[in-house]
């Protein structure tokens, strides 16, 4: 299988890319997508899931408590819970990046 390089973008790319591609300003393109950013943080924290049709499902995760070790020097080590955050691709997105 050959891997290719993969895409690393920042907020400053897609910032540009929605001035170029929408037309406004790129002041106004760095409010809009720190405000998407905020809207997702905050339903995320309020309703444990976002589902975003055509996109995908974010949804708020707990993982428990557990004992780890550093596999260098075997040393254990206790990892606190915590909630983490899971994507799971839409079909259609699926189906739009496997050209079906």
């Amino acid at each position: 299988m050959v891997k290719s390089k993969s895409l690393n973008i920042n907020k400053n790319y897609i910032i540009e890319n929605i001035n170029k591609l929408v037309g406004i300003p790129k002041a106004y393109s760095k409010i809009f997508l720190s405000e998407t950013i905020l809207f997702i943080i905050e339903s995320l924290k309020e309703h444990k899931i976002l589902k975003v049709t055509n996109f995908g499902t974010f949804k708020v995760l707990k993982k428990k408590d557990r004992v780890g070790r550093n596999p260098k020097n075997k040393k254990i080590y206790n990892i606190s819970a915590r909630n983490v955050v899971v994507f799971k691709a839409s079909s259609y997105l699926k189906k739009k990046i496997n050209n079906e």
